[in-house]
């Protein structure tokens, strides 16, 4: 508490090498504290890392872990690298890993709802309103005091917020929304006005994911509640995606075509090979001759 910047960071250091499960969340907060005080930006900058480190490394709960991440993302949410974000995403999507589900159900509601606290905040970084949109869409309907249409009413106002890549948050608020009214099975006609306002405000964007992702979002509302849900299942984000890269589906389809007449799809490969071979051996061998000097 002393005033003397030099002395802090001394103390900081120390701080940080005495720590151990059992006093983490002592020293954590006394880290948080001088975060908020300091002005420095490399000083800021640093204690942002050690705070993040030691939470990684002996954070005695999922739920404390997640807490002093926001903390840190509030206070200094532009010096939090991405990886930090994601793998806060991950935590929340993965739980403790094991076989918990009570625990890892706890974890997401308890994030859920410090989430939806913040958003009463007038100011949030743009890492932290990517985090936010993403946990919504994923678990917002694990909120007690948030329905649906509430909780597509708190994105629209995500989206509505000042920040430096507005683009970037609108596409990550629709894209909630989208997951939310699935979840919830809500169809286009039961949205919000504001939410139906900023959905056509995004389908008329020079911006072609906006557009994309608002005629997506129009589309998969309409489709009947089992289709929806399939399209967007909840708690679908750690599922592995296996990938044909034949796309044997489309067999019948390319016969078809073919039979009516189409050409058949050529590899670039075999294209530069035939062009190559249609040009024929350049005349003249391909040297050049020298005249002499006269």
């Amino acid at each position: 508490e002393d005033p003397d910047e030099t002395l802090k960071r001394k103390t900081l250091e120390l701080l940080c090498r005495m720590t151990k499960p059992a006093n983490v969340e002592v020293i954590v907060d006394k880290m948080i504290l001088f975060l908020r005080v300091t002005h420095d930006p490399l000083v800021k900058q640093d204690t942002v890392s050690k705070v993040i480190e030691l939470a990684e490394r002996y954070a005695p709960s999922n739920v404390w872990f997640v807490r002093t991440v926001n903390e840190v993302l509030v206070l200094a949410g532009d010096l939090v690298s991405d990886p930090v974000a994601h793998n806060l995403m991950r935590l929340v999507a993965e739980g403790a890993g094991g076989d918990d589900e009570e625990a890892d159900t706890e974890l997401r509601a308890s994030a859920v709802a410090s989430y939806l606290e913040l958003l009463e905040r007038p100011k949030l970084p743009a890492v932290l309103l990517r985090i936010i949109c993403w946990v919504l869409g994923e678990y917002g309907l694990l909120s007690p005091t948030h329905d649906a249409p509430r909780l597509v009413t708190a994105l629209v106002e995500i989206a509505e917020r000042q920040v430096a890549h507005p683009e970037q948050i609108k596409a990550l608020a629709l894209t909630a929304i989208s997951k939310v009214c699935a979840h919830a099975r809500l169809g286009y006609d039961a949205l919000p006005q504001d939410a139906k306002d900023l959905v056509n405000h995004c389908a008329a964007s020079r911006s072609v994911d906006l557009q994309q992702r608002a005629h997506e979002l129009t589309e998969l509302l309409k489709l009947s509640p089992p289709a929806l849900e399939a399209a967007l299942p909840p708690d679908s984000s750690c599922e592995e995606v296996e990938v044909e890269a034949d796309l044997p589906w489309l067999d019948q389809f390319v016969a078809e075509a073919i039979a009516d007449g189409a050409a058949c799809y050529v590899p670039p490969e075999e294209r530069r090979r035939n062009s190559v071979d249609a040009a024929g051996p350049l005349e003249g061998g391909g040297g050049g001759a020298r005249g002499s000097a006269t």
